[in-house]
């Protein structure tokens, strides 16, 4: 045999992904769960289109470009004079575009399919997440900015721009609410508004905002008081018609292609949102809105991972055997994928309630779940996702750690992923609101028992799934006796675990209803395996009678990592 070369010798073949919608068994069976059939009838096309289309070699050029290309600023001119000009690369640019012609933020407002406008608009933007150079940043802020204003804004002059189809007229916003004093301490701004002599409706701001994403949007929602004994107001400044520079752009972890930076507010040209004084109020809608999207991009970077693994295992070959039939590695890409249905369905049970409630068709304690669940939803997929990314680039070896091309890039999913335990609130912010909100609210335990009792009822269970439904009641039974004989003290220092817990009861819930609506094997595996996981109760004597042999497993192994039958590119190599 010839010494090889940089041109000879063994090259290994090349992942193929497949189409993101038609390979995705979770996002479609939350689309078949949360939405009515001729929804599912009416969408699937477009996504199956859409499927393709996030996979194609010109999103990944723009990808591509928008990575390679990092935002600039330019201060000064030649003269000295300051210029402020922010420069973004045309893949950036192109994602505004996508975003706009795809109706990612317009399909929520429209409500063409009523309550389930925000379900159809997620399974959407969860396909473009892992393939938008994290463009999904600004979405989540014009999304929440969009709300805002059709709440609050008497003239919902921005609001057209923020929901157009059309990328000649869509606008971005941002949201400017992280102080020098602290992320999730907005009280110490350092940020002023004063009325201006033209329009009494107009405010000019003046001040410094230490951390501002999507720094290219032309609109950005603010915090700022008129003097310092008001409490903060919510403001919707004009960016594009100046009165904000950049001092610098912040060089982070990942996410490169966002521009970020420090702001001097000198005169920014703003409008009042909602009532004077009641700005933290008015932004917790923004909030839900930004932590669901950040969950659905905590499961789609997730999916977008074990997609190129799975992709990887079926062209890579160890000792002459291919990685699809090593046994171990397909337990741990299984492992990984039933910890991803669960979260799946988790995030989108949220954006099944957000749906209803901005419809108007929620019942109080719909609306109550939603205000709890944001919080430990958003910090336990992130969490997941990233032990998840993990695996997944672990599972490709050494290769998996390199910058590759866009397409197969898990180490800038993983760079990406991070973030989002930080975002809208880190894992311990996020479990302390969870707790306060809890024990604050006279009748939260007894609307989230009606949750548990509710929905595991009068399900027509298999002996699995029954044996699964009792093993969830009793786990829940114990988490509301600890928390009710618990004071908020000894609960808040124990927030992070108590609230997960209740997250992962509930998925556990989601899993096993789910299963029980067709009695799929591959689903009622998935819920045994995420139960079994979670460990609900001390004693699982109850989930060894449902347990299998381990044949049986490693077959289950590959139903849920290819599926049913066998995907047919792995069935061809067999």
């Amino acid at each position: 045999m010839p010494a090889a070369s940089a041109t000879n010798g063994f090259f290994q073949e090349s992942p193929r992904l497949q189409n993101q919608f038609l390979s995705d068994q979770s996002l479609q069976r939350v689309l078949k769960h949360y939405a009515p059939k001729a929804v599912f009838r009416s969408v699937a096309p477009d996504l199956r289109r859409f499927g393709d289309y996030v996979i194609s070699n010109e999103i990944f050029s723009w990808v591509a470009d928008a990575e390679r290309n990092l935002p600039t600023v330019d201060q000064f001119d030649a003269f000295g004079n300051i210029k402020n000009q922010l420069n973004t690369s045309e893949g950036w640019r192109m994602m505004k575009n996508i975003s706009a012609t795809e109706g990612l933020i317009a399909e929520a407002y429209e409500r063409k399919y009523r309550e389930y406008s925000r379900v159809v608009q997620f399974a959407k933007y969860y396909l473009f997440a892992p393939s938008s150079a994290v463009f999904t940043c600004p979405l989540a802020m014009t999304d929440g900015c969009a709300r805002v204003i059709e709440l609050y804004s008497p003239t919902k002059t921005a609001y057209g721009h923020l929901i157009s189809r059309d990328p000649k007229q869509f606008w971005t916003s941002g949201q400017w609410m992280t102080e020098r004093t602290g992320g999730s301490d907005v009280s110490g701004t350092e940020t002023f508004a004063t009325k201006t002599s033209k329009d009494p409706s107009t405010y000019a701001i003046k001040g410094f905002k230490w951390f501002s994403s999507a720094t290219d949007s032309e609109v950005a929602l603010l915090l700022a008081r008129e003097n310092e004994r008001e409490n903060l107001s919510c403001y919707l400044g004009y960016v594009k018609d100046g009165g904000a520079r950049i001092v610098r752009l912040k060089n982070k972890l990942g996410t490169k292609a966002l521009p970020t930076a420090e702001l001097e507010l000198n005169g920014l040209t703003a409008e009042l949102l909602g009532p004077r004084q009641r700005g933290v109020s008015v932004i917790a809608t923004v909030l839900t809105i930004t932590r669901v999207h950040t969950s659905v991009n905590a499961v789609s970077f997730l999916r977008r991972a074990l997609e190129i693994a799975k992709a990887f295992s079926i062209v890579r070959k160890v000792s002459g055997k291919p990685l699809f039939q090593v046994q171990a590695h397909v337990r741990t890409l299984a492992d990984v994928e039933v910890q991803h249905r669960a979260m799946t369905h988790l995030t989108f049970y949220c954006v099944f309630l957000l749906g209803k409630v901005e419809c108007n068709v929620a019942c109080k304690e719909e609306v109550f779940m939603l205000r709890i669940l944001t919080s430990i939803v958003k910090a336990i997929t992130a969490k997941v996702s990233l032990a998840g990314i993990s695996e997944c680039m672990e599972g490709l070896g050494g290769v998996g750690y390199l910058e590759n091309e866009p397409e197969l890039n898990i180490a800038r999913l993983a760079r990406d992923t991070q973030v989002l335990s930080i975002w809208e609130g880190t894992t311990n912010v996020l479990s302390d609101d969870f707790i306060r909100a809890v024990k604050n609210h006279a009748e939260s335990l007894a609307v989230i028992s009606q949750y548990f009792a509710g929905t595991l009822d009068g399900i027509k269970c298999t002996a699995v799934l029954s044996l699964l439904s009792e093993e969830i009641r009793t786990g829940y039974a114990k988490w509301r006796d600890y928390v009710a004989n618990s004071d908020l003290t000894t609960l808040r220092s124990n927030a992070r675990k108590t609230g997960l817990f209740l997250a992962k009861l509930i998925a556990c819930t989601l899993l096993v209803v789910d299963a029980a609506t067709d009695n799929d094997v591959v689903a009622i595996e998935i819920a045994r395996r995420y139960v079994a996981k979670v460990k609900v109760r001390d004693s699982l004597s109850a989930l060894k009678a449902c347990e299998v042999s381990e044949p049986k497993v490693a077959e289950l192994d590959t139903l849920i990592v290819y599926g049913s039958p066998i995907a047919s590119e792995v069935k061809a190599r067999l």
